[in-house]
This record gives C-alpha cells, sequence and structure tokens, in this order.
C-alpha cells in the first residue's frame, strides 16, 4: 500500500470540500480533497444545478405555451422532450464539473478519485475505483462528506417506479400520473416540474403546511399556482404502506378524513436529507459516528482539535451556499494555524444572514427574521409588505403573483430579515441578505435610489412601506 503524507485531507469534493481545496490552494497550504464521484458533490451532480436546468426548461415551455396574451400565438402545439431535456441537464452538469476539476488543479489541490475512510485521527485509507488503496497521512483534516437522502423502510425506494430524488432527476419519459410523498422544498420543486410538463401530480406531506418552518403567506401564494397547474396537495397526510404493483404504485395514505389509496405510475420519496456519517471512520479519529451531525464551533473545529467540519456534516440548514461560506472559514483557520497562529486571530462562522431558496413557481426567498420567529425572540416588530402586482416590471412580463416582505426592529428600524415570494426572486434576495449582513436600516434601504422598471425596486417600495411612505401602493396597504 502506498503511503503520502500532506498537510491537509479534506473528506469529500462537494459545495464544503471543493471550496475549501481551492481556498487551501489560495493559501498556499498542500492539500488533498479525496471524492469518489465527480467534483461538486450532490448539488452539482444529483442536485440544485440538475434541477434547477430541468426547471428552467420547464419555465421555457409554460410560457411558450401561455404566450397568447402577450400576442405570442400557437404555442399550445408545442411539446417538452424530456429525453432532450435531461442531455442538455447533463451537458451543463459535466462543464461545470469539469470547471471545478481544473480549478482545483489550478490552485495547486490535488483530487484523489477515491473513497475516504478515516483509520486514525491523522491517517485515512482511500480506495480508488480500480481498487487500489492508498494511504494518506495528514496534519490537518477538514469534513465536508455532505448528506444523503432519508430512507423510510415503509416507502422502499427501488429506483424502478418508486424514486428519490437523484433517480427523477434521469427521467427520459414523463409519468402521466405521480405521487409526491414529502412536501418540502424538493418534492414542490420536483413536483411543480412535472406538472408543468403535463403529469398529474398529488402531493402528500405529514406536517400541517408544505414547506415546514417557511411563513405560511408564502407558503399559500405557491400552493395557489400548483393548484392552478393542477397539483393536488394534502397536508397532515402519513404514509402506512406503499407498493410496486408492476405497472403502477399503490400507496395508502391515512389523512384526516380516513385512508385513502392512491394508484400512480411513479411515486417519488423526498422526505428530506440527513448528515452522512456513515462508513468514514469517525470512530477511529474519536468522533461519535451515532451522532446526528458533526458538532463544531465557531471557527468549525470539532472536539478534535485539528479536525474540522464544513457543509450539511455540521448539521442544518443543509445548504449549499451555507457548505461553502463553512469551508472558506475553515480553511482560512486551517492556514492560519499552520504557521502557528494560535493567538485568538481564527476567522469566525457567522450564520444569521444565511438565504433560502424555493426554486418553485412562484420561488420563494428568505433571510433573517420572519415577522413570527422575530417576535418570538422578543422584538417588537413593523413590516413593509410591496406586491409585485403594483410593480411595472412585473406587469409587463406577466408574473405579478406575490410580494416582498421587510421586517424590522421597530425601536431601532434595523432590518431583522426580508421574505419573498415571486417570479426570480431567487435573484432578488442577495439584496436582502446585505441588508440583514450589514444590519441596514428601512429608512437607508428606502431612501436608495432602484433602477425602473424593475423587480429589484419593490424591495426598495417594501422598505419603504415599513414606514407607510411606498409610492405605488394605497396607503394603509
Amino acid at each position: 500500500m502506498q503511503t503520502e503524507h500532506i498537510h491537509t485531507l479534506v473528506l469529500g469534493g462537494g459545495p464544503a470540500g471543493y471550496a475549501a481545496g481551492i481556498r487551501l490552494g489560495q493559501l498556499k497550504v498542500p492539500a488533498i480533497v479525496a471524492e469518489m464521484d465527480n467534483v461538486g458533490g450532490v448539488c452539482l451532480n444529483r442536485g440544485c444545478i440538475p434541477s434547477k436546468t430541468l426547471i428552467s426548461a420547464a419555465r421555457r415551455y409554460w410560457d411558450a405555451r401561455h404566450g397568447a396574451e402577450f400576442g405570442v400565438e400557437g404555442g399550445e402545439a408545442l411539446t417538452a422532450n424530456l429525453e432532450k431535456i435531461v442531455a442538455y441537464k447533463n451537458l451543463v452538469v459535466k462543464k461545470l464539473t469539469g470547471g471545478i476539476a481544473q480549478l482545483l488543479k489550478l490552485n495547486g489541490t490535488r483530487w484523489l478519485k477515491g473513497r475516504a475512510e478515516l483509520t486514525g485521527p491523522h491517517a485515512a485509507r482511500v480506495t480508488q475505483a480500480d481498487g487500489t488503496v492508498q494511504e494518506i497521512t495528514f496534519d490537518f483534516l477538514l469534513l465536508a462528506p455532505g448528506s444523503v437522502p432519508v430512507s423510510i423502510p415503509a416507502m422502499p425506494v427501488d429506483g424502478v417506479r418508486i424514486l428519490d430524488s437523484w433517480h427523477a432527476l434521469d427521467l427520459t419519459s414523463l409519468p402521466k400520473s405521480l405521487l409526491v410523498v414529502g412536501g418540502g422544498v424538493i418534492g414542490l420543486e420536483l413536483g411543480g416540474f412535472m406538472a408543468t410538463l403535463g403529469a398529474q401530480v398529488t402531493v402528500v406531506e405529514a406536517m400541517e403546511q408544505c414547506m415546514p418552518g417557511t411563513d405560511p403567506d408564502l407558503v399559500k401564494v405557491v400552493l395557489r399556482a400548483l393548484k392552478k397547474r393542477g397539483v393536488n396537495v394534502l397536508t397532515s397526510a402519513r404514509v402506512i404502506h406503499m407498493e410496486n404493483a408492476g405497472d403502477r404504485v399503490i400507496t395508502r395514505v391515512a389523512t384526516a378524513r380516513g385512508e385513502q389509496e392512491f394508484v400512480s405510475d411513479l411515486t417519488l420519496i423526498t422526505v428530506g436529507r440527513k448528515p452522512n456519517l456513515a462508513g468514514i471512520g469517525l470512530a477511529h479519529a474519536g468522533l461519535d459516528p451515532q451522532a446526528r451531525f458533526l458538532e463544531v464551533d465557531a471557527h468549525l473545529r470539532t472536539k478534535v482539535s485539528h479536525i474540522f467540519a464544513a457543509g450539511d456534516v455540521t448539521g442544518a440548514p443543509l445548504l449549499a451556499h451555507r457548505a461553502t461560506k463553512q469551508a472558506e472559514i475553515a480553511a482560512e483557520n486551517i492556514a492560519l494555524l499552520a504557521v502557528g497562529d494560535a493567538a485568538g486571530h481564527l476567522a469566525v462562522y457567522n450564520g444569521h444572514a444565511i438565504p433560502a431558496v424555493a426554486y418553485t413557481d412562484p420561488e420563494v426567498a428568505c433571510v433573517g427574521l420572519s415577522a413570527t420567529t422575530a417576535r418570538e425572540a422578543g422584538y417588537e416588530v413593523v413590516c413593509g409588505r410591496f406586491p409585485f402586482a403594483a410593480c411595472g416590471r412585473a406587469m409587463a412580463g406577466g408574473h405579478t403573483d406575490g410580494y416582498i416582505e421587510v421586517v424590522t426592529d421597530a425601536k431601532t428600524d434595523v432590518i431583522l430579515g426580508v421574505q419573498m415570494v415571486g417570479a426570480e426572486v431567487s435573484e432578488l434576495i442577495g439584496q436582502g441578505v446585505v441588508a440583514v449582513e450589514l444590519g441596514l436600516t428601512a429608512r437607508a434601504v428606502g431612501g436608495a435610489v432602484f433602477a425602473h422598471p424593475t423587480l429589484s425596486e419593490s424591495f426598495m417600495e417594501a422598505a419603504k412601506a415599513v414606514h407607510g411612505e411606498a409610492i405605488h401602493v394605497a396607503p394603509g396597504k
């Protein structure tokens, strides 16, 4: 067995792992990223990028088919070729994974393509696809193994008719009917995608509300839009039996109205994800493999002083951009320790302004506190809301559902959070992130000049609405 020593081993090549590898390279810290699959992790290979590529294609299809009111006629004759859509998705993924591999190389960090398992506090065994085994010893370790779908015995995913989100991203033919178990972000995104292309979709959610933890007013806007596309949504509904019957899936669901049976061509299981702690040898490094997630301090350090962790493995929220930020900070701290800096200069991770986005149609985007969570935290709250129906650019584009809400501290006018639902709010939430991160006031945002006509000026108007000064809404609205 070949043995090699490296200053820092990064276990995992997802948004946390590859970002750490690149940042370590920038800081001239010798590092290896161990990853069996293509770099990019679930996000790039089987999650964020693939799903958003499919969703983008579906939106083009929907807008083209419903363009008559804009004078764009003949859209009813259009068809969606799912096989070609998936082929385009695969091309996008290939380009991006190749780009990341090249960035690692250009920054002097080596990608070792293999499965890594810790064999001690300072050692790991990496098994490559051809069976070759290499031992890596290291001074520092950054754990970034990501997360995996939650599996439930009563819902036996077989990859044929009972699918998880990974399988759904590679479907090349559209089912006539689809049952989605789990009304969280992934379930509503993929269920909405299938419904947009023409499938009959039913969503079953065990909690009282879809997208649990999201402001109910935001969710209502999304559910209204899904209903218009024929999506049937059941909440407070629990699956009690599921069976692949050969040419269909039979699912029994307990609801407030009693037991119901659903027959569908396919069933999609999207009941959440969990940190990937199994099979990486945590016990050999002094860490608990039975933990729900790895606990880290403000510097992203685990209880073992030379071992850091970043990304989904550190627990909720499981978001790629959070993982990347954590990885950058962990890498910078490892670099400081490499030159003997233990004098309190380590970088600190602060997650109070991490945005969350659902790429439903319309989209949902949030950062900071909602009005409810702000009140629960003891704040006296004043909110300003501006509807996209009052935004000229939104009306010009034919997407007027939704609104932007700014949540402020009544005593200081500081923006505590921003909630959005509407077309392309994923591209607007960055403004809210800056406001929350920097502690801007509603007066400051409302006093800025935003370009007209744009969707982004709705953020300015919402900030003005905190003080009853929005220009394009009636008083008191």
